[in-house]
């Protein structure tokens, strides 16, 4: 990774002197892209963008094949100064291209650095074998999925801050319609593990040396569903159309996992009764949604919300679930 640092280090602060050299252009310019209207590009800023882009991508590489590699069970590779001098590079190139309003980077850019960073603080921690690795990588892919969605609720209510800080905000520049497929990609991803963990014993006894701070082993499920659950939450918050309705389906799903989670975590291994715990788990979680869906939700968010439509809609999956789960266990 040192050359390729290197690399990103170099890029970045080019990219950065561009954006500075763009800036200095004239103030017709400036007011020009401030009052909406469109605004004139210069050598100057098209290479800002471009070497910020390439230095994000380089790193995004470089990251990535060592964090699969690190997941597979190779050895760690080492995370040195240079490595965080190439992340606070890459992320001082992306924050300046905010002012520089033909930029659509700064937001996906900060996106994409937030995964960088955890990753570098996972294969910097040496979490060995590779299980272990991945189990203590994705609690922090939920945490950080929960932050963004939260961050991007709050931009939507925050509309005066980039005139107060002299960014260019005409219309149309953030339209983000990449955030909310991103947060979906990240949510399934995170769910599906956890709901692994909290399901398989092979997990359990990983993170013991953690234990005064965090969860162990199948425990660790618990609050990584916890926080998907506050995300999606802020998703729906800030969507409309078919975005809302899809968050709002993911909602009532992590609640089901969530719920789950919690009742898959206590179940002892050397139980003689394994799967009927585990069902019983799933009776409870499903018949508390299924109550929820029928007019929970209508009362909690009120008669002029889409939740309760919403959740009506579904009510007939988790009631089939319920009784389903109920039926397997009389047969049992």
């Amino acid at each position: 990774m040192s050359h390729l640092s290197i690399t990103v280090v170099c890029l970045s602060s080019l990219s950065v002197i561009c954006s500075l050299i763009d800036r200095l252009r004239s103030r017709a310019t400036e007011k020009q892209a401030r009052s909406g209207r469109e605004a004139t590009d210069s050598f100057a800023g098209r290479a800002a963008r471009v070497t910020s882009a390439i230095a994000v991508g380089i790193l995004t590489a470089g990251m990535g094949f060592v964090f699969v590699r690190s997941t597979i069970g190779f050895p760690h590779a080492e995370i040195t100064v240079r490595e965080w001098i190439a992340l606070g590079a890459a992320a001082f190139a992306v924050a300046a291209t905010l002012w520089d309003p033909l930029s659509r980077l700064p937001l996906a850019g900060s996106y994409i650095l937030g995964f960088i960073a955890i990753a570098m603080v996972d294969v910097a921690r040496g979490f060995a074998p590779g299980l272990f690795f991945l189990w203590g990588s994705f609690p922090e892919w939920a945490a950080l999925m929960m932050v963004a969605a939260f961050v991007g609720w709050g931009l939507t209510k925050l509309k005066r801050l980039p005139t107060r800080l002299r960014i260019p905000n005409h219309d149309g520049r953030w339209s983000a319609t990449w955030f909310p497929a991103a947060q979906a990609i990240v949510t399934a991803v995170t769910a599906s593990i956890a709901a692994w963990v909290s399901f398989d014993f092979i997990v359990d006894g990983l993170g013991a040396e953690l234990s005064a701070v965090f969860l162990t082993g199948r425990g660790a499920a618990c609050p990584s569903l916890l926080m998907l659950l506050g995300g999606t939450i802020l998703m729906t918050w800030q969507t409309t159309g078919r975005w809302r309705a899809f968050w709002q389906y993911a909602t009532l799903a992590i609640g089901v996992l969530f719920t789950s989670s919690i009742g898959f975590a206590r179940v002892d291994a050397a139980s003689t009764d394994i799967s009927q715990q585990r069902l019983f788990a799933l009776i409870i979680s499903t018949g508390m949604m299924t109550l929820m869906t029928s007019f929970g939700l209508a009362r909690i968010a009120g008669r002029a919300s889409d939740w309760g439509p919403r959740g009506r809609s579904v009510m007939p999956l988790f009631g089939g679930l319920f009784v389903a789960f109920a039926v397997a266990v009389v047969l049992k």
